[in-house]
């Protein structure tokens, strides 16, 4: 019996041979063009809202993620998750730690349950994620989408390398000037009197952030309240972090104290604050 074979006309052909390159191109454009897709799951709104204004390119999409629409994780080409106040059942769990099996890069911050820690980055993978979040700022949060695209998602078509991340102390005076950071009341003043932002015989207020901070949130509101201070003509000293406040305190003595609630005054001294503070007679004002 003879072996019979099916024969393609030349229209046949070249129907299979577009049809080839129209899959290769996609794939193409899927792993190397494409848009990158970043999950943000358990973010607050004034946590990504720093991190939305941060994306300067049109080719990386920043998506917050429900934590009831895990089950679409695998659609996205990276996932952070924000572990503090993190709940999640046993089947989200579950959506969470099989993605971290695969290839999908996933980064937990600050996971206050280890078991929901399900980071799969290692190296210096890890350490760069790590660091972008942990000195946040715009020039460090637009850096990190840039390293998304650029290493983990191996994206180079339309895509900017990433620089290093910026360091930037935890206990720093800031301005409107969001590239400007001063570690001592002494380098803020200078600035402050240089620029005539400070003048003689003003009032002295200091500006306390608290979690949501200069760096890490959307600082529209704080740079409002400091223009506001201003136009009062008070000398303004917006200071973040908890560790060194009594000390600048007492440098500064200022003539108000005006403090964004969230935890104590200062990180282990909060009784010695507070002592100093009525010792000094300067009033302490925390708006809800």
């Amino acid at each position: 019996m003879k072996k019979q074979f099916i024969r393609f006309g030349k229209p046949a052909l070249w129907l299979l041979l577009i049809l080839v390159a129209c899959i290769s191109a996609y794939r193409y454009y899927k792993n190397n063009i494409g848009v990158t897709r970043l999950a943000f799951v358990n973010y607050s709104s004034f946590q990504l809202s720093r991190i939305l204004k941060a994306n300067s390119g049109k080719m990386i999409r920043v998506v917050s993620l429900p934590v009831e629409k895990l089950g679409k994780i695998r659609n996205y080409d990276a996932v952070f998750v924000f572990g503090r106040g993190l709940e999640l059942n046993a089947e989200q769990l579950n959506l969470l730690k099989n993605a971290s099996y695969t290839d999908l890069p996933v980064f937990v911050e600050t996971a206050n349950n280890p078991n929901f820690d399900v980071t799969n980055l290692k190296g210096k993978d890890l350490d760069q994620v790590t660091d972008y979040f942990r000195y946040g700022g715009t020039e460090n949060y637009s850096n990190l989408l840039k390293y998304v695209r650029f290493v983990l998602d191996h994206k180079k078509w339309f895509a900017a390398k990433p620089a290093p991340p910026r360091v930037i102390p935890k206990d720093v005076f800031f301005y409107l000037d969001e590239s400007l950071a001063f570690d001592s009341p002494e380098g803020f003043t200078k600035y402050a009197e240089k620029n005539h932002i400070h003048r003689l015989g003003w009032p002295k207020i200091v500006l306390l952030t608290s979690v949501p901070g200069p760096f890490n949130s959307n600082r529209d509101h704080l740079d409002a309240i400091i223009r506001a201070m201003e136009k009062q003509h008070w000398n303004v000293y917006p200071m973040a972090g908890a560790t060194k406040r009594l000390e600048w305190l007492k440098k500064i003595n200022p003539d108000l104290v005006v403090m964004m609630p969230h935890g104590r005054i200062t990180a282990g001294s909060s009784d010695q604050t507070l002592a100093w503070l009525k010792q000094q007679n300067v009033p302490v004002l925390t708006a809800l």
